[in-house]
C-alpha cells in the first residue's frame, strides 16, 4: 500500500480536533532544551477512552494513557504507560489521579499535566475509542494473544458490558493459551484489572494488544489493511494536521515496537489511600521517575528534573511518610 493512499485514508477518515494551545502548559524556561532533547523523535500522548466513536471528545476519564516516542530515522517505538491512578499535580496545585485530567479539562489539561509533572513538551495527542479499536482488530482478522486461566471470566464479563454499549454480538472465550482474539475479546482483555498485578498488569495487556496489532498489520494484505485503517480511524481523534500526518508517514510505515514499560516505575512507586481520592499510585520520588522517563523515551542519561518537578515530588513524598 503506497504512502499516498495511506495518507488519503487517514485524511478522509480521521477526526481532527484543534487544540487550544493557550491551555497547554509547558514550563517556558525548559522548552528550548526539551525540544532539543526530543528533536530526533516524534512524541505523542495516546489516550484510550471508553466512548463510542461519536463521543471521543466527551468529558470522560481516560482508561489508558500512553506516552509514545517514535525515532524518526529508525521507526523504533517506545510505549510508556502512565498508570491511571497515579497521584499528580493536574493544574494549579490541584492534585488528583491523572486520569481525571482528561475528564475535567479535555486533552489540553491531560497534556498539560503530563508536561508539568514529567518535564515534557508534548504538543499533540491521539485519542482512541474502544469501539473503533475493536473494529480495527476485527478487520485485521484478530490478534494473537496468550490468555491465562484467571483472565477468561473477566474477558467475558467485559464483553457483556461492551456489547450493551456498542450493540454487537460477542463470543465467549472458553480456553486459556495462545489464541486469536477478535475485536471485542481483545479490547475486553485490555481492560482487565482485577487479576494479580492489578492496574500494572492491565497496562501491560494494553501494550501487548497494540504490539500484536502492529505485527498483524505488517503481515496483512493491502486490502485488509485498508479496511482495518478505515474502521479504526473512525474511532480516532487527533490534534495532528493533515500535513503533519503526511510528514509522519515514512516513519510510521516502518515502525516497530522497541520497548514498553509503565510509570511510576516498578521500584519507584507505592500505593496509598489519599482521602476522598481513594486508592492512589504514588511516585516514591517523582524526581527519580522523571529522570528514568527521559532515559526511556529519549535515551537521555542523568536528566536533572526541574525545580517545579522537585517541588511536586516533595509534596507527594510528604503524603507517603
Amino acid at each position: 500500500m503506497s504512502v499516498g493512499f495511506i495518507y488519503y485514508l487517514i485524511s478522509k477518515n480521521i477526526n481532527h480536533n484543534d487544540l487550544d494551545t493557550s491551555k497547554i502548559h509547558t514550563e517556558e524556561s525548559l522548552l528550548s532544551g526539551l525540544r532539543k532533547e526530543a528533536k530526533d523523535y516524534y512524541t505523542f500522548a495516546l489516550f484510550g477512552v471508553d466512548s463510542r466513536i461519536d463521543k471521543l471528545d466527551s468529558k470522560t476519564r481516560t482508561d489508558s494513557i500512553i506516552l509514545l516516542s517514535i525515532h524518526k530515522k529508525s521507526g523504533k517505538v517506545k510505549m510508556l504507560s502512565v498508570y491511571r491512578d497515579t497521584y499528580l499535580n493536574l493544574h494549579d496545585d490541584s492534585y488528583n489521579k491523572i486520569n481525571a485530567a482528561y475528564a475535567t479539562g479535555g486533552p489540553e489539561r491531560a497534556i498539560s499535566a503530563l508536561n508539568r509533572n514529567f518535564d515534557l513538551a508534548i504538543e499533540d495527542y491521539i485519542t482512541v475509542g474502544f469501539a473503533g479499536l475493536a473494529d480495527a482488530i476485527d478487520e485485521l482478522g484478530g490478534v494473537r494473544i496468550k490468555v491465562e486461566d484467571e483472565e477468561i471470566e473477566y474477558i467475558n464479563a467485559y464483553q457483556k458490558t461492551m456489547v450493551k454499549q456498542i450493540g454487537k454480538k460477542y463470543k465467549e472465550v472458553t480456553k486459556s493459551g495462545v489464541q486469536t482474539l477478535n475485536g471485542i475479546q481483545a479490547v475486553s482483555y485490555c481492560r482487565i484489572r482485577y487479576t494479580a498485578g492489578s492496574d500494572y498488569k492491565r497496562t501491560e495487556r494494553q501494550r501487548t494488544v497494540l504490539a500484536a496489532m502492529v505485527v498483524k498489520a505488517k503481515k496483512s494484505s493491502p486490502f485488509k489493511l485498508k479496511n482495518a485503517m478505515t474502521a479504526g480511524l473512525r474511532g480516532v481523534q487527533t490534534s495532528l494536521e493533515d500535513t503533519e500526518i503526511l510528514k509522519l508517514l515514512p516513519t510510521l510505515v516502518k515502525c516497530k515496537i522497541d520497548d514498553s514499560n509503565g510509570v511510576p516505575f516498578k521500584d519507584y512507586r507505592t500505593t496509598k489511600i489519599v482521602g476522598k481520592k481513594g486508592d492512589c499510585v504514588l511516585p516514591k520520588d517523582l524526581d527519580d521517575n522523571v529522570t528514568l522517563i527521559h532515559e526511556f523515551l529519549y535515551g537521555t542519561t542523568n536528566y536533572r528534573p526541574s525545580v517545579v518537578v522537585q517541588e511536586y515530588s516533595e509534596h507527594i513524598k510528604s503524603l507517603i511518610k
